[in-house]
């Protein structure tokens, strides 16, 4: 088979900042005023080759599949400062301009065989290789006299190469109240990256080995538990590698670091059913190098920037509960709630971070059926304040609200949806670790009305082809 998918997009966003800089004694030394305007347009485009041979009918078989894709971008940000002094008369303006290019290449084969040996028993083993680029090149340019003119200390072209070739087996057995199932990935990676414009290069290589294993025991027709342990790793997007600065203020700025290392994380979780729909569950899990993103504070330019960073150690404990309801015919309600502790710790810039918090977070859909082809849809969440890195985030909520037409055929539907119906879904966070001291609350345009129609042409007995996902998803995730 044959699958591919395009998709282009142009943007163009500006917003206004107003900076305060004090003293130590907390008096105005002078204000900047900063508007930034961004023109951002990307493009991506992949392929997918795929074949499946079914060597019989009782799912012995072999699957391939070849991906390609291209993922670029190029933004062009002007930042515009005006500065005051502590009385209000203005001071010199400057401005700033970065032109930035980026391109990510992806290939990627991967084939997987499955060996039943009876009903009840199933080998599969598979292996992947991967190859990946990230290109990108950023030019600063500082406005004199009303022209550009290029700053070679803060431009760069950052260019990344890796490769990560994996071999992984599983095998699964069924009983007649029990049922495992045991697997174990290797995992051979090699990057290398390159800073063109300063001369600097870095390479790595290692082996990584990630074993699985799951239990599942029936008790009663009633009751079923599930034990499971894996160890996984999580790799840095190719955008947190990249050292490039992204100007929010002329004091604050967002960069990449491309040292970041993966995190390894291992999880144990315990859950328990009940007939069939009520689910508990108990977990714990340890990563090792979380990445987070950090602030970073220089006292002496009073400039800080946010970088994601490895943090030493994240412990997690959770418990969580999920409860479908049916409440009416017309009303049904799903209830996911979840309590969970969290502690990061680990040296960071001199000093011993430790940051926990015990939280909870609820979540409540609701599905109303108003007959003659009208539904309505009404969601909402709740989280409380909680660790995050060098974080503290305050508490979260959001309320969603939808209403939909279908007509008698089932081939048209007509959908009005708002999101962020009270608009409360803002991030609000402090910082309080050696000399930063600092509350920041973002709001952004999160309460959107969307209006969607979608009509279904042919007959509905045509058989609708394989689904199927391809075999880079995991570069694709990190690409965007």
């Amino acid at each position: 088979g044959i699958m591919g998918n395009i998709n282009w997009a142009n943007s163009e966003r500006n917003g206004v900042t107003t900076s305060n800089i004090t003293n130590a004694g907390g008096q105005l030394d002078y204000t900047t005023l900063t508007n930034i305007n961004l023109d951002d347009s990307r493009f991506n485009g992949f392929g997918n080759f795929n074949f499946k041979h079914s060597i019989n009918t009782t799912g012995h078989e072999l699957t391939a599949d070849v991906d390609f894709g291209r993922f670029s971008s190029a933004n062009i940000q002007d930042v515009n400062n005006a500065n005051f002094n502590s009385s209000g008369a203005p001071l010199a303006a400057n401005s700033l301009i970065t032109d930035q290019d980026g391109m990510i290449n992806v290939q990627s084969f991967k084939t997987d065989y499955v060996y039943p040996f009876s009903k009840s028993a199933k080998f599969e083993a598979g292996f992947k290789t991967s190859f990946v680029q990230s290109d990108n090149d950023v030019k600063f340019f500082d406005i004199i006299s009303q022209q550009q003119v290029l700053d070679p200390l803060r431009s760069n072209h950052f260019i990344y190469n890796e490769n990560i070739n994996a071999l992984y087996t599983s095998f699964a057995k069924e009983f007649k109240k029990t049922d495992f199932q045991i697997g174990l990935r290797m995992e051979h990676t090699n990057t290398k990256g390159n800073q063109l414009a300063t001369g600097q290069s870095f390479s790595r290589g290692y082996v990584n080995f990630f074993p699985s294993a799951v239990v599942n025991q029936k008790l009663s027709e009633a009751h079923q538990l599930s034990l499971s342990f894996t160890k996984r790793i999580d790799r840095p997007s190719y955008r947190q590698l990249n050292p490039f600065r992204i100007f929010v203020d002329p004091y604050t700025y967002v960069v990449g670091d491309p040292g970041l290392k993966p995190v390894l994380t291992y999880a144990y979780e315990f859950s328990h059913t009940l007939k069939s729909k009520y689910i508990t569950t108990l977990g714990y899990s340890n990563s090792r190098e979380v990445i987070t993103d950090v602030f970073i504070q220089d006292d002496v330019t009073k400039i800080s920037y946010q970088t994601p960073a490895n943090l030493q150690n994240f412990d997690q404990v959770n418990f969580d509960v999920f409860v479908p309801i049916s409440i009416k015919k017309w009303l049904n309600t799903t209830f996911t709630g979840r309590v969970f502790w969290n502690k990061y710790s680990s040296p960071f810039l001199g000093g011993n971070l430790v940051n926990d918090y015990t939280a909870f977070d609820v979540r409540l859909n609701n599905a109303i059926t108003i007959g003659n082809g009208w539904a309505a849809e009404i969601n909402g969440f709740y989280q409380s304040k909680n660790a995050y890195g060098l974080f503290t985030i305050k508490n979260l909520a959001q309320v969603t609200a939808g209403i939909q037409k279908t007509s008698k055929d089932k081939n048209t539907t007509f959908k009005l949806a708002v999101s962020d119906l009270f608009y409360t879904n803002h991030v609000a966070v402090e910082v309080k670790y050696q000399n930063m001291d600092f509350f920041t609350d973002r709001t952004w345009d999160s309460r959107v009305a969307t209006i969607s129609f979608s009509q279904r042409f042919g007959k509905n007995t045509v058989t609708r082809a394989r689904q199927r996902t391809g075999g880079a998803e995991e570069e694709k995730r990190r690409a965007n």
